[in-house]
């Protein structure tokens, strides 16, 4: 088991069972000794700084892993692989160790960044930080395996397929591996063999990603804790919370009387009171699963302990806060209670406490500042992200503008660094708009007297015991330095994702599927591929690339729909409840039902260019020609309704409506509709020049954004979006120019605007440097969410293909892998890269 005596933070919560606890001493007062910001490079917000050998190591959105000299923050060399990383590398015996989300796991030289070996982690890489114990390195895949290399020489000790991606950081504890997968289940490996030991029952919520299982001991037995994020939307799941909470203590379950609660002595509460709030709320996790998002389980057996009273706190949507293990096994746990002293926020009833899980009771902390946390200390609201990190006697209390201590024996408060509503003290980064808030958050690294802390794409590093006058922010530009690497990734040839898309074309056809649901947080909950007309839009694409068996079955599969949910009609709209379900986690009966009625549905006539593509591709005009009537029903209807482009706003289905005006005219004209055709092209051309105006305009906002010096302009975004993110409401935004792109739209837009799609697609792909990969880190944070929305990578794919001009090989580096079972988006990228 690693120790502390070689004075390095190695990995993520600074040890394999990630405890977040080092003996190492920290006291007051503090200075910044240094500050970085990398060039042009982004970094994900659940990476924390690994330090060893007197550097700090560092990876990046951009595929690069830095190392800096630790005492000065002097960039020293670095590596530039083949993909993204998205969380932290790993340190061992001089071997600096991370894995990109292209398919590969690298071992540098700590010394000079010399690649001493590469392996090869399978498609799609990885998402997850590698864990290193006793010569071997562990990582799960975002391609659904598990993986034991050989730490000095990278060959593989074993690889077991686990059926789901993997997007958490494994833990080792005792020769044994522990890991959750996306479907939500725990798995136990021997260390030694890959040989599977246990799998436990699926937990609820959505992802465990970002974080790690956390290993604990305690009396003889050893524990698995796993953390995992709100299945419901997190602001009804907290304010469900917090009337449980007042109910138990006779508080009424507004804001003002919580807010005068937490202002009298009652508030401080208790041991009876204590002991009562945890019975009611382990009481009622019993009676209410979904709500459970964390779970302790015995490491021999996988079996679950009873609930343990922690609700949710401290995610952003995401997955919350882990706990701390202290030297004695009792955990140290952010969570909701009515009685404590730490509540500073909007999402208010938050403690932190020390939970014994033998017991299943947690006596709660307190500090001796006043009736809440002094301002920079501690921002004690449920719906932000944090972390823990004990050092000593000294609690870390992370956040992403402020890191505060508190004092456990004394119960002093008081601030580290930093400012609320900033990035620990600094502006954002303009080509790094990943965070506010969430929806995770790294920890510190205690190495020494040091602190080094990642937040808002920076590096900062804060000496202990010393005053004296901050250092100034300072950039590292690559440019500069020594490198090593600059690997070109291979393209997947042709063959291989042929083969790929008749296995997802088969699986589609297999059943009848539910749209897959995703509650991504204040956005509102999604539904996608919720009507035919996407079905019939990707298998158009896709048909001239299956085999002729597949072909004919795709004939027959979608001559049903057009009988059954006619794409120009209302019956375009499927079922959200019939159908096996595309999730790989569980999904309440009462979520499949729109969570609330403003997020917006296109109308069935956005279909027509659907129709029109499988009409011409898969020779089925005539099928047309029989609903003609149909057809123009829809049309005159959509036309009743008034919409149009305004060239200045823009809307989210512009290019929908526009190719779909575009269809009807190409329909109208091979049916011999010459009205039709006439009427069409006028529309056709009024909402093209209205299309036009609008990229103009968008070209005009698409230099680089500037920085954002606290929350007043980063709220304005939130709420007023730009002309590239399309805010449909709070908290919600697409790339509206980018979405349900035709390459006749595309075409006519380069035509006319050209200058103006090089402007928005340059600005675009240096804020959203990871926008191929499904399911990762949101791209740019327009609100409160975990996740991107489903829709964002397939259009950003068709934009790549349409606007930017990408080429074959260039396409299929980025189709990424499934989202979801039959995902109809994994189908279009698929037949899309193939048709170049």
């Amino acid at each position: 088991m690693q120790t502390w005596s070689d004075a390095g933070w190695h990995t993520l919560r600074g040890d394999v069972r990630h405890t977040g606890y080092t003996p190492t001493k920290i006291e007051p007062p503090f200075r910044l000794a240094w500050a970085r910001y990398f060039e042009g490079e982004r970094l994900g917000t659940a990476m924390e700084p690994i330090v060893a050998e007197g550097k700090v190591f560092i990876a990046t959105h951009g595929g690069k892993v830095f190392a800096l000299r630790a005492e000065t923050g002097e960039p020293l060399w670095y590596f530039q692989a083949m993909g993204a990383f998205l969380h932290s590398p790993a340190y061992s015996k001089g071997l600096v160790v991370a894995a990109d989300a292209v398919g590969s796991v690298y071992a540098l030289d700590a010394q000079d960044g010399r690649m001493r070996w590469s392996a090869p982690s399978g498609r799609g890489g990885c998402s997850a930080s590698p864990v290193v114990q006793e010569g071997q390195v562990f990582i799960g895949t975002r391609g659904g395996e598990m993986l034991s290399l050989d730490s000095q020489t990278g060959r593989a000790r074993w690889r077991k397929q686990v059926g789901a991606p993997v997007r958490q950081t494994a833990a080792v504890s005792g020769g044994r591996v522990y890991v959750t997968a996306e479907d939500l289940r725990v798995r136990c490996y021997e260390a030694s063999s890959g040989k599977a030991v246990w799998t436990s029952e699926p937990l609820w919520g959505q992802t465990a990603r970002d974080y790690y299982p956390v290993i604990a001991s305690r009396g003889g037995k050893t524990y698995v804790i796993v953390r995992t994020n709100p299945l419901h939307k997190m602001a009804d799941h907290i304010f469900r919370d917090m009337q449980l909470l007042c109910q138990n203590a006779g508080i009424e379950p507004n804001w003002q009387a919580v807010e005068r609660w937490q202002q009298s002595d009652r508030a401080m509460g208790t041991p009876e009171l204590w002991r009562r709030e945890c019975d009611v709320i382990r009481d009622y996790l019993r009676k209410t699963p979904d709500a459970q998002t964390f779970y302790v389980l015995d490491a021999d057996t996988g079996r679950f302990l009873p609930p343990m009273p922690v609700l949710f706190a401290g995610g952003c949507q995401g997955v919350g806060t882990p706990p701390v293990v202290l030297p004695d096994g009792r955990l140290l746990v952010l969570y909701r209670s009515a009685y404590g002293n730490w509540t500073l926020g909007v999402a208010p009833l938050v403690a932190i406490g020390i939970l014994n899980v033998e017991e299943g009771q947690i006596t709660p902390l307190h500090h001796r500042e006043g009736k809440q946390p002094p301002w920079n200390t501690f921002w004690g609201t449920a719906d932000e992200s944090n972390q823990l990190v004990v050092a000593g006697e000294t609690l870390l209390l992370v956040h992403q503008g402020t890191v505060g201590a508190f004092r456990m024996g004394r119960g002093e408060l008081f601030p580290v660094w930093g400012e609320r509503d900033t990035w620990g003290g600094f502006r954002s980064l303009p080509w790094a708009r990943n965070e506010w808030h969430g929806p995770a958050r790294g920890g510190v690294a205690v190495v020494g007297a040091r602190l080094y802390w990642l937040t808002g794409s920076r590096l900062l590093c804060i000496e202990c015991g010393r005053e004296g006058q901050a250092a100034a922010d300072k950039p590292v530009d690559a440019k500069g330095l020594k490198r090593t690497g600059s690997l070109t990734p291979p393209a997947p040839p042709k063959q291989q994702l042929q083969q790929q898309l008749e296995r997802s074309v088969s699986e589609l056809l297999s059943k009848r599927w539910m749209p897959y649901m995703v509650e991504p947080g204040l956005a509102g909950r999604e539904f996608a591929f919720a009507h035919s007309g996407e079905v019939f839009e990707a298998l158009a694409w896709a048909f001239p690339h299956l085999s002729a068996p597949l072909r004919s079955q795709v004939k027959e599969y979608l001559a049903k729909e057009w009988t059954a949910h006619l794409p120009c009609t209302a019956q375009t709209f499927y079922s959200l409840r019939e159908g096996a379900p595309r999730e790989l986690v569980r999904v309440p009966a009462d979520m499949r039902a729109p969570a609330r009625g403003d997020i917006p549905q296109p109308h069935p006539f956005g279909n027509l260019y659907a129709v029109w593509l499988w009409a011409t591709r898969c020779g089925e005009r005539e099928r047309v020609r029989g609903v003609w009537q149909q057809v123009a029903q829809c049309a005159e209807q959509f036309e009743a309704t008034g919409w149009r482009l305004d060239g200045k706003r823009g809307d989210l289905f512009a290019n929908r409506y526009l190719a779909s005006w575009y269809a009807l005219q190409q329909l109208a004209t091979q049916l011999g509709e010459r009205s039709w055709a006439e009427r069409a092209a006028a529309q056709y051309q009024r909402t093209l020049d209205a299309l036009v105006e609008w990229w103009k305009v968008a070209a005009g906002e698409a230099d680089l954004p500037t920085f954002y010096k606290d929350i007043a302009r980063w709220d304005e975004f939130i709420g007023k979006g730009d002309r590239l993110f399309l805010v449909v409401f709070d908290h919600r935004a697409h790339v509206a120019l980018f979405a349900d792109l035709t390459p006749e739209v595309g075409r006519a837009v380069r035509e006319r605007a050209a200058e103006a799609v090089e402007r928005v697609w340059k600005t675009f792909e240096q804020m959203c440097a990871t926008w191929h990969l499904a399911g990762e880190e949101r791209q740019v944070h327009y609100g409160e969410n975990f996740v991107d929305l489903p829709c964002f990578s397939v259009d950003v794919f068709r934009a790549y293909k349409w606007l930017a001009g990408a080429k074959g090989e260039e396409l299929r580096l980025r189709v990424d892998l499934p989202l979801c079972r039959a995902d109809v988006g994994h189908i279009l990228k698929l037949a899309l890269s193939l048709e170049a």
